[in-house]
């Protein structure tokens, strides 16, 4: 809402169709008349019904902008004795980061809905959410999942994001952390946006000082070098879109330009980078006292953030705030690796444009950590591929890849093509952070022949076949990997040979 405005609470459009088949996914399907598309309120004879064996079933809506969600109305099967009785609601801004909708205790809210197959339950969202995405993820049933539903709610509406603590002590000063400190005063829980350096307020006290020992407000590190760097733990995953920067409160001293850092486990960290793959450098402040937004074309999911000072005025000095959503829970989406390195996808699903040898180095060796060999083709050019025909479409979330494992040889550029339907109609993963046109994206490889090295796709794929074409490589074309995603899953508008 803005200026205000009073949006009216309705129904979103699975009844009436204006969420359109396409629109709806589900975790599987009983058949062809039971999938999403049937999940509708008040259709007749039919309902979205999952398969027997699927031991975690969802149904899924892309509302295409976002919505503030406030209820959802639930049915059983028109034709069978069949309901769910308890859910849950996942929902997501990107399809790619999720939460769960909360209770008053802080945990997943586990929703009670319907007890006959035509009655109609209501279960308000308290309090309600944003979301593009929302999951319906049944945990009990009477004889067989079987769900019409209607959601409700109000928009489009701008999607604002949060401030994550930082000013106002949300963050405590013990998951701030620095690279050096110029002095006990200058130190990483100082950075915060708008910290006015003689007084505190949050999880400690107020600070009483002379104007001797007035604290400067900013954090300072001991160099003026591009190894300094601040860092923030948020503890929890969360979804970051960006970031406020401000100088010294004190003096005149500011970061010009910096570099941005994530990482999930605070262990392994990579660098937001521009289009040339190189670190994205962020315009930074121009005077002490202006806060100064960037936000990110991609918005990261991460656990720590750092931001890496690049040119400054007089000194490094510098004040922050994080912006985004969260914490966020991922549902099994992020590291779910669909089976290379385990043999769950058999060596008939992959296939090569050439190999040097079919002993240790054909396409059933680029499997993720196989311990001889791996993909290597008998020729180095930009026409070699490998390939993985999942049998049935998955929501592909990313990639890890590696080298070869018993010589120098590795990948390091490389695209991504995939298909739902047949491995002739090939679409390649593709950005456009850089302007209004949609580039082919080329993703980083690997620097070593046996480090992992994760690239994410966001949005996600739905796919069945996908292949990986080298466009770099160190010395000759060698690669292990692993796909990452969830599934198998059916498209009610897809049919899956």
């Amino acid at each position: 809402m803005t200026n205000g405005e009073v949006m009216a609470t309705r129904p979103l459009g699975m009844e009436d169709r204006s969420i359109a088949d396409s629109q709806l996914s589900a975790s599987s399907c009983w058949n062809t008349i039971q999938c999403a598309s049937t999940a509708r309120l008040f259709n007749e004879y039919q309902a979205w019904s999952p398969k027997k064996n699927d031991k975690k079933p969802w149904i899924q809506v892309d509302l295409r902008q976002s919505f503030r969600l406030e209820a959802v109305l639930t049915q059983g099967r028109d034709n069978a004795e069949n309901w769910v009785k308890s859910f849950l609601v996942p929902y997501s801004l990107d399809g790619y980061s999720w939460t769960y909708s909360l209770g008053n205790d802080g945990q997943p809210q586990v929703f009670h809905s319907n007890q006959d197959r035509n009655s109609l339950v209501v279960n308000p969202f308290r309090p309600a959410f944003v979301a593009r995405f929302v999951r319906i993820e049944p945990l009990s049933w009477h004889h067989h999942v079987s769900l019409r539903f209607e959601l409700f709610g109000a928009g489009p509406i701008p999607v604002v994001p949060n401030t994550l603590g930082l000013e106002d002590y949300r963050i405590p000063d013990s998951e701030l952390y620095a690279s050096s400190c110029y002095h006990d005063r200058n130190c990483a829980k100082y950075a915060r946006l708008n910290f006015a350096g003689d007084e505190r307020q949050g999880e400690t006290s107020r600070y009483t000082v002379t104007s001797s020992e007035k604290l400067p407000g900013a954090w300072i590190p001991r160099f003026d070098d591009h190894n300094q760097w601040v860092g923030v733990d948020l503890v929890d995953k969360y979804r970051v879109v960006g970031v406020i920067t401000q100088g010294r409160q004190d003096a005149d001293q500011w970061v010009t330009s910096f570099a941005v850092s994530h990482s999930m486990d605070g262990k392994m960290w990579s660098f937001i980078q521009d289009c040339g793959h190189e670190e994205k450098i962020y315009q930074g402040n121009h005077d002490r006292a202006t806060p100064i937004i960037n936000v990110f074309e991609t918005p990261l999911t991460a656990r720590a953030v750092r931001v890496h000072p690049k040119r400054w005025t007089r000194h490094i000095a510098l004040r922050l705030e994080l912006l985004g959503n969260g914490p966020v829970a991922e549902v099994g989406i992020d590291e779910n690796k669909l089976g290379l390195e385990s043999g769950r996808i058999p060596n008939s699903s992959l296939a090569a444009s050439s190999c040097i040898s079919d002993d240790a180095y054909c396409s059933e060796s680029a499997r993720l950590n196989h311990e001889v060999g791996g993909w290597v083709p008998r020729i180095n050019d930009l026409a070699q591929w490998i390939q993985v025909d999942l049998m049935a479409v998955y929501r592909l979330t990313g990639v890890i890849t590696q080298g070869r494992s018993d010589a120098a040889h590795w990948v390091t550029r490389y695209t991504v093509w995939t298909s739902q339907e047949s491995r002739g109609n090939w679409i390649p993963v593709t950005e456009s952070t850089c302007g209004e046109a949609k580039e082919i994206k080329i993703f980083t490889g690997n620097c070593d022949q046996f480090s992992h090295f994760t690239n994410r796709f966001n949005p996600p794929i739905l796919a069945r076949y996908v292949l990986l074409a080298p466009v770099a490589w160190h010395d000759h074309i060698g690669l292990r990997f692993e796909l990452l995603g969830e599934g198998p899953f059916m498209l009610p508008d897809v049919a899956v040979h």
